[in-house]
C-alpha cells in the first residue's frame, strides 16, 4: 500500500497526463476535417471525462466534502446533457437536403425501401428537446437536493 503523499504524486501526474491526451485529441478533431461545430460534442465529452478523473482523484487523494461532490455531480449531469443535446440537435439536420428531395434511403445502401425525411428529423428534434428539458431538470434536482448526513 502506497503512503498518502505518494498516492497524491502518483494521481495528479495520472490525471495531468489523461488530461494532456484527451485534451490534444479534442484539439485535434476539431481543427482539422471536423471542424469546430463538428468537435464541439466531443469537447463536451472531454470536458465530462476530465470532471469525472478529478472529481475521483480528488475523491480518493484528498477527501471530498459533500457540497464540493454535489457541485462536480451538477457539471456532469449538465456536460453530459448537453453532448445529446447538441448531438441530438446536429443529427436532425441529417436529413435535411440542398436540391429540395427530403428523401433518404434507409439503413443500408442496397435497401430499395425510403423514408420521408420528415419523421427521422422529426425524432432527433423532440430527441433533443427531451434531452434539454432532462438535463435541466436533472441539474436543479440535484442541486436542490439536500446532502447526505
Amino acid at each position: 500500500m502506497l503512503d498518502a503523499t505518494t498516492q497524491k504524486i502518483i494521481g495528479i501526474i495520472a490525471a495531468a497526463l489523461i488530461g494532456i491526451f484527451v485534451f490534444a485529441l479534442a484539439e485535434s478533431i476539431s481543427s482539422g476535417f471536423a471542424g469546430f461545430y463538428g468537435g464541439l460534442p466531443f469537447w463536451l465529452i472531454v470536458l465530462f471525462v476530465m470532471g469525472l478523473v478529478i472529481y475521483d482523484l480528488i475523491e480518493e487523494c484528498f477527501g471530498m466534502t459533500p457540497g464540493v461532490s454535489r457541485l462536480f455531480q451538477v457539471f456532469a449531469i449538465f456536460a453530459c446533457g448537453a453532448a445529446f443535446t447538441y448531438a441530438s440537435w446536429g443529427a436532425s439536420t441529417l436529413f435535411e437536403s440542398g436540391t429540395g428531395v427530403r428523401i433518404r434511403s434507409l439503413g443500408t445502401s442496397d435497401n430499395p425501401y425510403l423514408v420521408d425525411g420528415f419523421w427521422p428529423q422529426l425524432f432527433w428534434y423532440v430527441a433533443a428537446v427531451v434531452f434539454a428539458i432532462g438535463t435541466v431538470y436533472l441539474g436543479l434536482r440535484k442541486l436542490n437536493q439536500k446532502p447526505a448526513e
